[in-house]
């Protein structure tokens, strides 16, 4: 989930051309404003948000650079002169109308933003009674936790090794009963590579 600050940084990260006429960019603003009443009635505040600041960055602040809406010289032309007039109408009487929506809607993705991180801050995992006991003192000196749950077995162990090791030294004791001193006291693990010498 992003906050407010972030949906508004990604509303205004877009392209602006001069080069492209206002009559072009009066109709993109009707298509974000759709795109942003389309969300808002979705019910994805976040994306109406986004859009909505999109519309206002683009009428104030891009628009108000146009050259077909800045430049004198240019006001002569009947069509220009129009949609200039089209883009006033827009900037006196939808923006700040979108603006209110605009922190109607900021109130309330704060609000939930601040729940997401509160509940975020909750499910964060408690340590286990494996990991405590680094932690309490009694029970790293070897005694068991009260509790008579059993504890969780690491994610790395393998019952099939575990099971042949346990085999293998059961084999191993029943053959050491029948063989000299020496061979009881010599153990060979599986999981290590043996040597081809005596150390």
């Amino acid at each position: 989930m992003k906050s407010t600050r972030q949906l508004g940084q990604d509303a205004v990260n877009y392209g602006f051309n001069t080069r492209v006429s206002l009559k072009i960019y009066l109709k993109t603003c009707v298509r974000i404003l759709d795109k942003a009443q389309s969300s808002f009635q979705n019910g994805d505040m976040a994306l109406a948000f986004m859009f909505y600041s999109r519309y206002v960055d683009l009428c104030v602040s891009k628009l108000a650079r146009h050259p077909e809406y800045v430049s004198v010289g240019l006001a002569q032309d009947p069509e220009i002169a129009l949609y200039r007039q089209k883009y006033l109408q827009l900037v006196r009487l939808e923006v700040p109308a979108v603006l209110k929506i605009i922190e109607d809607l900021r109130k309330i993705l704060d609000d939930q933003y601040s729940k997401h991180q509160q509940s975020l801050a909750k499910n964060i995992a408690k340590p286990t009674a494996v990991e405590n006991r680094h932690h309490i003192p009694h029970l790293a000196q070897g005694s068991t936790p009260s509790t008579s749950q059993p504890l969780p077995l690491p994610p790395t162990f393998n019952e099939h090794r575990f099971n042949q090791s346990i085999s293998f030294f059961a084999t191993r004791e029943t053959i050491s009963e029948n063989t000299t001193e020496q061979s009881k006291t010599t153990f060979h693990y599986p999981e290590l590579p043996q040597l081809s010498f005596s150390t």
